[in-house]
């Protein structure tokens, strides 16, 4: 079976589109495709159209769970969703409807299509705002189809202004409904002709799981692989990713590493396989002979950032959307249209003459029977004239009608237009080259644009280490200069100088403010202007207030650098993953802490936002490797924070205290 994408490499905007060289930041700018109007107010909502489908999912479930039946822990799972954008909703039950008007980002058709009972029929229609993007309606479609035994569950979530206001994949893969994740625990959905669990790979099991899954011609769904780290362990809990794969792909978990090993002999070479932690989605049609880009692989220094991650379940998510049909369990009732009656010409209307004779009424009488109007393949003589005197008697009346001046006789057809389609065939073909030329050039300037853009962030990185570095070199000629040239009486203004007490008997940390930039202003200043990126806590503030840092200067220009970086993150045009990023711009970045640090330590990087929501702040970026707090700082954050797009930052000060340092 040929495979079934053929997807050339490149890079994805965040408009979903993918392409090639360019800076996707840039040309998402200025080839987004155009917005799209607000749908049209309805009195009631539909369904929105499956080419805009986010997420899709048709599963069956236990028809009882506990005391109680499926179908009530659906509507009431519903029901909480639907909420956050309606809080007036009433709890959903089988034997009412509801109805709420569509607005902007509300709006509920809850309809019936049978009576309470074994054979029961349920959709609810509603729309809300995206879980993950402010300002992006979305509309969730829910059918519930109740059996004898079972319950089947639909789902499809659209996008109301296209899937090009969705940042693309990311979009998508964020946008499975919550009350999906509610059901949790409490039933078990069967998908794919299974229940929803990570299926295992054990020892013997890897040539007839390529065999008999990824070459199976019949398989009509994705599979995604999740192999362990080289030193054992996951990077993610297989069962948490088993559900957020739930509508988009079956997960598969090696058992061991080394399975890997027999996992790239079975499809041909590495290119094509998966290991080291990572995780690898194949799509049905997969053979062996593809190119590996087709079948889209997260490695593991990526798989556990949540934007990362959300953007490869994306595009796992929406090829399977667009595939899978989620039917109406409700009839629609379609309102009948009669069309309007078109006026309708008669011949006599048609052929009436354009200009009458003074002394006769335009009637539809006028017309002679005789006349006929002229045909192509009928000769008309010019040299003779037909006259009362050659015709038959009787006839001088009609004759005398037909014998009338030219002008008399002229009809109001008008000529055919002349046929345009050469010259838009010729003006669809120069403005197609003329597209294609300017797509090239803004794909030229926008990798240009790209390019000084890193070159200007490392620069400023860059000079800010330098300044540093001279200001430091100055200060020391400054001690040489008092200590070794000055005389001996100016022994007192050299020791204020050093730091110790002034002439005045006051110390210099009491000196009066310099005007000099501090680092609390600082990290104040950059969290004011950098807010859509960087959310800094008051554990941040607070600390650098209480940090003696010299180069505050260099601190802000890292904190532009990672506001550059999280906006290119939350819009899926970083391209990499973090430690890359940084590292092209010539930041020190750390992912974590040392694993063997106690637990009485590992409490300093226990942070929460501002919304309660706790965290480790292990991700760190470093400056200085000395201890010594006027020249070594650490900015301790969390690119991970669940529903957070920002970086989170909750320390900009003191090293925090490690084993080597007690």
């Amino acid at each position: 079976m040929a495979s079934m994408r053929r997807t050339p490499r490149g890079t994805y905007l965040s408009n979903g589109l993918r392409i090639v060289g360019g800076d996707p930041a840039w040309l998402t700018q200025h080839l987004a495709t155009a917005p799209r109007a607000e749908p049209a107010t309805a009195k009631r909502l539909e369904p929105g159209a499956s080419e805009d489908s986010l997420f899709a999912l048709v599963c069956t479930m236990e028809s009882k769970a506990g005391d109680r039946p499926a179908v009530e822990w659906i509507l009431d799972a519903v029901t909480d969703e639907v909420r956050r954008a309606w809080p007036a909703c009433p709890r959903l039950v089988r034997d009412a409807e509801v109805e709420h008007p569509p607005s902007r980002f509300a709006g509920l058709s809850y309809r019936l299509a049978s009576k309470p009972g074994l054979q029961w029929d349920g959709e609810i229609v509603f729309r809300s705002v995206h879980p993950s993007m402010a300002g992006v309606p979305i509309t969730t479609q829910v059918t519930v189809e109740e059996r004898p035994g079972f319950t089947r569950l639909g789902v499809r979530v659209t996008a109301d202004y296209g899937i090009e206001h969705t940042r693309g994949y990311i979009g998508a893969g964020q946008a499975q409904p919550a009350f999906l994740q509610a059901l949790r625990g409490r039933l078990t959905p069967a998908w794919m002709g299974a229940p929803l669990e990570a299926s295992r790979i054990g020892r013997g099991d890897v040539q007839d799981f390529v065999k008999s899954v990824l070459e199976a011609p019949a398989r009509a769904h994705p599979i995604v692989v999740l192999t362990p780290r080289e030193e054992g362990g996951f990077t993610l809990d297989a069962a948490d990713l088993a559900w957020e794969l739930l509508g988009r792909a079956r997960l598969y978990v090696f058992e061991s590493p080394d399975l890997t090993f027999d996992l790239t002999d079975a499809v041909g070479s590495r290119h094509m396989s998966c290991f080291g932690g990572a995780a690898r989605c194949y799509f049905p049609g997969w053979s062996r002979h593809d190119e590996p880009y087709d079948h889209p692989l997260l490695l593991a220094a990526r798989i556990d950032d949540p934007l990362l991650r959300a953007a490869w379940v994306g595009e796992v998510g929406m090829w399977f959307a667009r595939r899978q049909e989620v039917p109406s369990v409700v009839p629609v009732v379609v309102p009948e249209v009669i069309p309007p009656a078109l006026p309708v010409n008669t011949p006599t209307e048609v052929l009436r003459p354009a200009v009458q004779a003074a002394d006769e009424p335009a009637t539809a009488t006028d017309k002679p029977a005789d006349v006929q109007p002229a045909r192509d393949d009928v000769p008309t003589s010019t040299s003779h004239e037909t006259t009362p005197e050659t015709l038959p008697s009787g006839r001088e009346e009609t004759a005398s009608r037909v014998a009338e001046p030219a002008q008399a006789t002229q009809y109001s057809a008008a000529p055919p237009p002349a046929d345009p389609s050469p010259a838009l065939a010729e003006m669809a073909t120069q403005m197609t080259a003329l597209t294609g030329l300017v797509r090239e050039l803004l794909a030229g300037y926008g990798q240009l644009a790209g390019e000084v853009e890193r070159l200007g962030t490392l620069s400023s990185v860059r000079s800010s280490s330098t300044n540093a570095i001279e200001r430091r070199l100055g200060r020391l000629e400054d001690l040489l200069e008092d200590y070794f040239t000055l005389p001996a009486e100016a022994g007192a203004e050299t020791v204020a100088r050093a730091g110790g007490a002034g002439a005045d008997g006051r110390a210099d940390s009491e000196a009066p403010d310099d005007g000099r930039l501090t680092l609390v202003d600082v990290v104040t200043h950059v969290a004011e202007v950098h807010e859509d990126a960087l959310v800094m806590l008051d554990s941040a503030v607070k600390a650098a207030g209480e940090s003696p840092y010299e180069d505050p200067e260099r601190v802000r220009d890292l904190l532009y650098a990672m506001a550059q970086v999280a906006r290119k993150r939350r819009d899926g045009a970083l391209g990499t993953s973090l430690k890359e990023a940084f590292g092209g711009l010539g930041i020190d970045y750390r992912t974590a802490i040392a694993q063997s640090t106690p637990a009485r330590l590992r409490q300093q990087y226990a942070f929460s936002t501002p919304d309660g929501v706790p965290f480790e702040g292990e991700e760190h970026i470093v400056l200085g490797n000395t201890y010594n707090p006027r020249r070594c700082l650490r900015i301790y954050f969390s690119s991970r924070v669940p529903g957070e797009a920002r970086f989170v930052i909750g320390h900009v000060g003191r090293h925090f205290e490690v084993m080597t340092s007690t």
